[in-house]
């Protein structure tokens, strides 16, 4: 038998374990650099789904022309009459953007603005998701992220140009959502609405809506006919004031009269810019576009 000798004893005894100073540091500093890469795909990602939302409010909103053309036989005029009760187009799709609720609250007997119309379009009230780019600012929750396009201002195809938008064919007709009247004296106005069947371009090649976020030529309210412009500049994202112009990077979403939605790059020529804007002038895109 085996016994242990008096008076000794054997303690076992563990060694602890923990980070030293300098151990941490190096923890913390690994840790730091993951979160720098992972940081940018993490607003990447946010960034894709924002903009996969703003491509189905605009998708949202070309079906809820088509709707209003279907029963019609036309598309609503971007504003009308304009300068003076300047009613929106958007107001006027609104029972086709399951906004049936605000559409019987409208009167089109006086301004956009006026009377029981002012809470509708200017108050939160009237605020539109489906009018909201995700990835914009809104310092104002009845604001418009998404206008018509009357048509372009500096077509300079073959020498024609438009200056200001009214000279020669008039800038502010030529697309598919152009302003319907108009003062007594001043810029003339088509005084009809268009159906597809004036849309000899093609509707696959012509713009009905696109984003503007961000603009700086006062508050645009969707309810507002002035919710709608001639795009001017040269490109895209160039500048927010009344033109095309996106917080998405790299371009923007645009609606096309034949319903679809697409993201066009910021970079996209000017010719093809002039030739979406217009309804009717023959021109020929192909696979450019």
């Amino acid at each position: 038998m085996n016994r242990e000798k008096p008076g000794i004893h054997f303690k076992s005894t563990r060694n602890s374990t923990g980070f030293t100073l300098v151990e941490l540091l190096v923890v913390i500093a690994i840790i730091g650099i993951l979160v720098a890469l992972l940081l940018p795909a993490v607003q990447a990602a946010r960034e894709a789904a924002r903009k996969t939302a703003c491509k189905n409010n605009l998708k949202q909103l070309a079906t809820g022309l088509h709707l209003f053309h279907e029963a019609y036989k036309e598309f609503p005029a971007a504003q009308e009459p304009a300068f003076t009760l300047n009613h929106s187009w958007m107001t006027m799709i609104l029972p086709y953007v399951e906004e049936q609720a605000l559409y019987d609250k409208y009167d089109f007997e006086v301004k956009w603005n006026e009377g029981t119309n002012f809470e509708i379009t200017r108050t939160a009230l009237g605020t539109l998701s489906v009018q909201l780019c995700p990835s914009a600012e809104h310092l104002d929750p009845a604001q418009g992220d998404y206008p018509a396009i009357n048509g372009v201002g500096n077509y300079d195809n073959d020498g024609l140009v438009i200056p200001n938008g009214w000279e020669k064919d008039h800038g502010y007709e030529v697309g598919v959502l152009p302003a319907v009247g108009g003062l007594p004296t001043g810029p003339a106005r088509d005084n009809h609405r268009i159906s597809i069947r004036h849309i000899t371009d093609g509707t696959r090649y012509t713009i009905t809506l696109g984003e503007a976020t961000g603009r700086t030529d006062g508050n645009r309210f969707w309810g507002d006919g002035d919710n709608s412009f001639v795009h001017h500049e040269p490109l895209l994202n160039v500048t927010s004031n009344n033109e095309l112009y996106s917080d998405h990077p790299g371009g923007l979403h645009i609606a096309l009269a034949d319903g679809s939605v697409r993201f066009i790059s910021e970079n996209t020529p000017k010719r093809i810019i002039d030739f979406i804007g217009t309804r009717a002038k023959e021109e020929l895109l192909g696979e450019d576009f």
